[in-house]
């Protein structure tokens, strides 16, 4: 059931902001990664793991992670709001990575 399988992707993404919001980024990033182990391949996941590792760009292992979900969201999103977060992100990440 499609309603009840994006009710659940949800509330993956909602347990993960409220990680992600307290700055618990790497519980997290478990979190969205086990999410797209069930539900492989889907954008809402991947643009919250985006950002996630965006905001770990210290690490440059999650920078590239970051412009690497970015671009896949770019090229099957039709969600205008998903990809405008993705250009966002890109925009910063590649500037970080050229600064780094």
């Amino acid at each position: 059931d499609l309603a009840q399988k994006q009710k659940s992707i949800d509330l993956i993404c909602e347990e993960a902001d409220k990680y992600s919001q307290r700055g618990y980024l790497v519980e997290a990033r478990n979190i969205l990664e086990n999410g797209l182990k069930k539900y492989p391949d889907n954008l809402d996941l991947i643009c919250e793991l985006m950002h996630v590792s965006f905001r770990q760009k210290a690490d440059r292992n999650c920078l590239e992670e970051a412009i690497t979900w970015g671009e896949k969201i770019l090229e099957q999103s039709n969600n205008e709001q998903q990809r405008h977060s993705a250009i966002q992100v890109l925009c910063f990440s590649y500037r970080c990575w050229k600064i780094g």
